[in-house]
């Protein structure tokens, strides 16, 4: 009982914490774009450091890879972190020139799926340009890309914030449960 009262309470207070963040990200996007570029490049610094240890700890991790692949992951995490604002509008780019290349991928699946005789396969067609008009958009606009980016976080973490909430509510139906 007092593990579902925990979880539930937590769950109701992680939820608002998320909306609040949703609605810093939503409300400051050139600087909720910057928080995820710092907490990203620091990830990549940490991620960095386990991969040299794990280098020098394990033989089954004894490749040329790992220890290079830590140190660059070091070095571009650190000047990702001195340059946040270069690397917020960067970091843009990079998602603009994902999602364009995925759109081209769609376009194909599509293709292929009419010659398969697929019925949907429109979906794919629509999904495709869709990518690719926004990511030329997201490349060609690096400032409009960081707060694009960041519009995405932020409705994210609100409705991850809702869901949280909600299990709070579903959680008080089994509180005489485990009794």
């Amino acid at each position: 009982m007092r593990g579902i009262s925990f979880t539930r309470w937590l769950s109701l207070f992680i939820g608002i914490l998320l909306i609040i963040g949703g609605g810093l990200h939503l409300f400051n996007p050139i600087e909720g774009t910057i928080a995820v570029v710092k907490l990203f490049s620091i990830i990549l610094i940490l991620i960095g450091i386990i991969r040299i240890v794990r280098y020098f700890s394990s033989y089954v991790f004894k490749t040329g890879s790992f220890l290079i692949g830590g140190i660059l992951d070091i070095i571009l995490g650190t000047i990702m972190y001195r340059n946040l604002e270069t690397s917020a509008l960067a970091f843009g780019i990079l998602i603009g020139f994902w999602i364009l290349f995925n759109g081209i991928i769609e376009i194909a699946a599509a293709i292929d799926f009419k010659k398969l005789d697929i019925k949907r396969w429109w979906l794919a067609l629509i999904t495709g340009i869709i990518g690719v008009i926004f990511g030329f958009m997201l490349i060609n606009n690096p400032v409009l890309s960081a707060i694009y980016l960041n519009t995405i976080i932020a409705l994210y973490l609100f409705i991850s914030g809702i869901s949280f909430i909600s299990t709070f509510f579903v959680l008080s139906k089994f509180r005489g449960m485990f009794l």
